[in-house]
């Protein structure tokens, strides 16, 4: 749910385009997979050892049938169980968002539902009418296109007892986002949406989620294997791999994971051979799961450009060597795995591993190496400039939209990386900071106007469009980049957190001093430093906590899901800072009314005031103040 660089921005940092859907001309005479095994092995083996997981499996599929399948590693390291493909069970994180767009489908096919109606057609509680006349779709759910505040609702939600779950219409209502954005404008990867479109999916069958999913879903297709219940099926949790992370070089085991939304990803319980299965029918003309069901699932059915890769439903399309592919992954505490297509040529690939790894970890690397290996791309030349217009307006700094606005998880952005854009004065552009060049390991990269607004890589095959504001990359189809304003900037913010920090150290080490002094007098200015002491101590503390809230992704990931007392301590001693910073402004004005102290005393108290109020704005900002705690 939260997704890995090395996942699929690896599939997309080689991607090749030129425009949103090219006319993909199938070779006369398509390859020889025979040796297909060799290389997968190779790669696979090498992604064990730098990838630092402790298991994987793979399978891949291509005219009808599965043409690969192999485990690598151990599923257990203690037990030394090896990891099987046709039992082993991963955890299927978002890859399971297809099943939940398949289930749509499959209603909307017998005429229980319109994906253009309001999704409050179907509910037994409203969405706010927040845009007046423009109501969200079901469409809008399949394509990340609903507006919601993304990543809402990742705080404490999840836990480690399946006993202790709440059912689903109590989360997608105690968890609804705000809406931040006009459905369909901005794509924004939404976790609710997807949630709510299986929460739909149970009030039209009238069936439980999980029991829709194993009798329309997995039972038509044999998933033998896998299962959306949670607990899991006593056959399948014996099954089930061990979730690992790395603790310096140590492998460490990830807690259980149970999450009530399980159409979005968590709980998903998938094989290696299962998902072969669904690859199969998902390339098949004569699909198990319902006539057209998977073609209109590739279907592109929504671009951020024209010209522009998009999204189906909930595929991502993710061109590469001129060839379509169709790409999914999905991202667990512990769990792993990436799931591409390439429908012209009937083939199918999927990756699983059952750690979180370590810098190593390319879970597109096998996906990468089959492409380039059997569907090569030709060189395509350096494009050349039909526009040479001036392109100064397209300078700024550009912000991915899966950034919340309204919880905790808006802390993503301080360790994002932005594209900044500058213009040149030969009419190029140079992007920098977050590559969208075709070659993953590009800093910075030039780009030529070939029509107004549309840029194409000087020696790559990668695309960037504008518009309004927005930015378009041809390396990835779950969000694109909203110009920033200048006071919007996380790096702004760090400076200000920094130096408010810095302020609030010197009152933690210099105000007692100032006590020890002055330790005769009583009355409000020794309440005033008191309380300068003690907002300027929780803010230290706030930045400790955070530090190691984010010093380990994974750790921190962990703690925000499962709802850490930690996350909380941070979040309740940060709204106390907040409290102490009001009072301190008001403490600093009345001490130049009164005449507290020395005019230096006045000064220095009025600074760190400031610097608290800082403190306290940034807090507000990033959402880690409350109650509630959301």
């Amino acid at each position: 749910m939260f997704t890995r660089a090395a996942g699929l921005a690896a599939v997309v940092a080689l991607a090749a385009v030129t425009v949103a859907v090219p006319a993909h001309a199938k070779p006369d005479k398509e390859p020889d997979l025979s040796d297909v095994g060799s290389l997968v092995d190779k790669v696979a083996k090498e992604q064990l050892e730098e990838g630092e997981v402790p298991g994987a499996a793979v399978s891949i599929v291509s005219g009808g049938e599965e043409i690969y399948s192999q485990g690598y590693g151990y599923a257990d390291i203690d037990d030394k169980t090896p990891v099987d493909p046709d039992t082993t069970g991963f955890y299927a994180a978002s890859t399971a968002k297809l099943f939940t767009a398949a289930a749509v489908l499959q209603l909307e096919a017998k005429g229980k539902l319109d994906l253009d109606a309001d999704v409050n057609e179907y509910l037994d509680f409203d969405i706010p009418d927040t845009h007046p006349g423009e109501p969200i779709t079901v469409e809008h759910l399949l394509t990340h296109t609903s507006g919601f505040d993304p990543d809402y609702g990742m705080l404490g939600k999840s836990v480690t007892d399946a006993e202790e779950l709440m059912s689903l219409r109590d989360s997608v209502v105690d968890y609804l986002p705000e809406r931040v954005e006009p459905p369909g404008t901005v794509l924004a990867y939404d976790n609710y949406g997807v949630t709510l479109a299986g929460y739909i999916v149970e009030r039209v069958s009238e069936t439980p989620y999980d029991e829709y999913i194993r009798e329309n879903v997995h039972k038509p297709l044999g998933m033998t294997g896998s299962t959306a219940t949670q607990p899991h099926p006593d056959t399948i949790a014996k099954n089930l791999a061990t979730g690992y992370r790395l603790d310096g070089d140590k492998q460490v085991t990830t807690p259980p994971n149970f999450d009530p939304w399980t159409p979005t990803g968590p709980g998903h319980v998938v094989t290696a051979a299962d998902m072969s299965r669904f690859m199969i029918d998902q390339l098949s003309n004569d699909s198990l799961l319902g006539e057209g069901i998977p073609e209109n699932m590739m279907k592109q059915h929504h671009t951020s450009h024209a010209g522009m890769p998009g999204i189906g439903y909930v595929y991502e399309e993710q061109p590469r060597n001129g060839q379509r592919v169709l790409a999914k992954d999905g991202d667990g505490m512990g769990f792993h795995n990436d799931m591409i297509l390439l429908p012209e040529h009937d083939l199918g690939i999927f990756f699983a591993v059952n750690g979180d790894g370590g810098d190593g970890l390319d879970l597109a690397a096998i996906g990468e190496a089959v492409t380039d290996t059997y569907y090569p791309g030709d060189d395509v030349g350096k494009p050349t400039a039909v526009d040479d217009s001036d392109v100064s307006e397209y300078e700024g700094v550009y912000q991915g939209s899966r950034v919340s606005r309204h919880s905790i998880a808006k802390l993503r952005v301080v360790g994002q990386s932005r594209v900044i854009v500058t213009a040149n004065a030969d009419g190029t552009l140079t992007t920098s900071d977050k590559t969208l060049s075709t070659h993953a390991d590009a800093d910075s990269q030039k780009w030529v106007q070939t029509k107004p607004g549309f840029f194409r890589e000087v020696d790559g095959r990668g695309t960037i469009a504008f518009e309004d504001g927005v930015l378009t990359g041809s390396t990835g189809q779950n969000q694109v980049y909203l110009k920033q304003a200048w006071y919007e900037s996380p790096v702004l913010h760090l400076y200000l957190t920094a130096a408010a920090l810095v302020a609030m150290l010197a009152g933690v080490i210099v105000l007692p001093i100032v006590a020890l002094r002055r330790r005769g007098q009583s009355g409000p200015g020794k309440f005033s430093r008191l309380l300068g002491w003690l907002t300027s101590a929780l803010a230290v503390a706030v930045v400790v906590g955070l530090y190691l809230l984010l010093s380990n992704r994974d750790v921190g990931i962990q703690m925000l899901w499962l709802g850490s007392p930690l996350v909380y301590a941070i979040m309740t001693a940060a709204s106390v800072v907040v409290l102490g910073a009001a009072g301190m402004a008001v403490a600093s004005v009345v001490s130049w009314l009164r005449g507290w102290w020395r005019v230096s005393g006045r000064v220095s108290y009025s600074l760190l005031s400031l610097a608290a109020l800082t403190f306290a704005s940034i807090a507000v900002t990033y959402n880690f103040t409350g109650p509630p705690f959301d």
